[in-house]
């Protein structure tokens, strides 16, 4: 789905499937099928003004979301910038709850700024973030291990 993209910047997007995940339930024997939302993004680089529309955007159609979401993504801003405040006011930043160093990920071979995410629902605990060397791209992963809570594994 495209994110809003003012005159001749570069197209932006947002990508987002339903899985159906398999849960093992602590009193039952059978696993089961849980579903949750996967979404990735990249917003536009030069323009804050750009991707706080970007941000704004994507929370509303996250709002039509129903099952637990994760969205991960190169936003292209730093923690403190307001697209990522927009962001953070209904998903959770998984690095701040689970990481363990500065979060750099940008650039991978000098890396300096932190703006690649992970961020979840609510539904989710976090158990732990790191970045992780590679020299697959340009940028360092982040990866996040989480939880869906129980009562939602439960329902």
């Amino acid at each position: 789905m495209a994110l809003p993209v003012p005159g001749s910047l570069e197209p932006r997007g947002y990508l987002a499937v339903e899985v159906e995940v398999e849960v093992e339930l602590e009193l039952e024997a059978d696993a089961r099928g849980v579903p949750l939302t996967f979404a990735t993004t990249h917003f536009t680089e030069s323009d804050s003004g750009a991707r706080a529309r970007q941000a704004e955007h994507l929370v509303g159609l996250l709002r039509g979301v129903r099952t637990p979401t994760i969205l991960t993504g190169d936003l292209n801003a730093r923690p403190d910038s307001p697209e990522v405040k927009t962001l953070t006011e209904s998903l959770v930043d998984a690095w701040l709850d689970g990481g363990t160093s500065d979060g750099f990920s940008y650039s991978a071979s000098r890396p300096a700024r932190r703006i690649d995410y992970v961020l979840a629902s609510r539904e989710f605990d976090v158990v732990r973030a790191q970045v992780v060397k590679s020299g697959a791209s340009d940028h360092l992963p982040v990866v996040a291990d989480l939880v869906l809570s129980a009562a939602e594994r439960a329902d």
